[in-house]
């Protein structure tokens, strides 16, 4: 299921701008409501999603989350092409489903996150070397040194440091 479905109305400013994750008038589910740890919940028929045959449930509810969310930011949000160069900022469960939806795209991505082990195993999913912003570097200056302009920012962290970088590498930031 989509946890934030949104309200579904034409007049509704998100939900008709393909935001529905943002709607306030739609309902969220699970964060709180009554149900949501036990084996059945009734949701609205938007909020459904159909397993397709082979998958298992288990692997349908990571797709609608951490799978959805990341497209939505790549392909929908983003809007990232053939031979763009992405920063992505994060290599969380979000930031790695994008970063293989940018690699299926054949975008070019320049990844950044804290821990060397998370950085290390970017490249067992073809991130270039060169591609990844080492431990402790400032974004900004990295890109500088290596005369680089993104095309496009998808910052998983979202807080101001990760946001200022993003602007400063020569794009537009699209905060997740």
């Amino acid at each position: 299921m989509f946890c934030v479905p949104g309200c579904g109305r034409s007049s509704c400013r998100e939900c008709s701008a393909g935001v529905p994750q943002i709607c306030q008038k739609g309902p969220r589910y699970g964060g709180g409501q009554d149900g949501f740890f036990a084996p059945f919940a009734v949701v609205r028929e938007s909020a459904a999603v159909k397993i397709p045959t082979g998958v298992s449930a288990a692997a349908g509810a990571v797709a609608t989350d951490a799978c959805m969310t990341a497209y939505h930011a790549v392909v929908q949000r983003a809007r990232v092409k053939k031979d763009d160069i992405v920063l992505i900022i994060g290599l969380g469960g979000l930031g790695f489903n994008a970063l293989q939806i940018a690699l299926s795209i054949g975008a070019r991505p320049i990844v950044v996150d804290q821990r060397q082990s998370i950085l290390d195993e970017a490249r067992t999913f073809g991130v270039k070397s060169e591609d990844i912003v080492p431990v402790d570097t400032d974004i900004s200056d990295w890109f500088r040194q290596n005369n680089l302009q993104v095309d496009k920012v998808i910052d998983f962290v979202a807080v101001q440091t990760t946001f200022e970088a993003g602007v400063n590498s020569g794009s537009s930031a699209i905060p997740f």
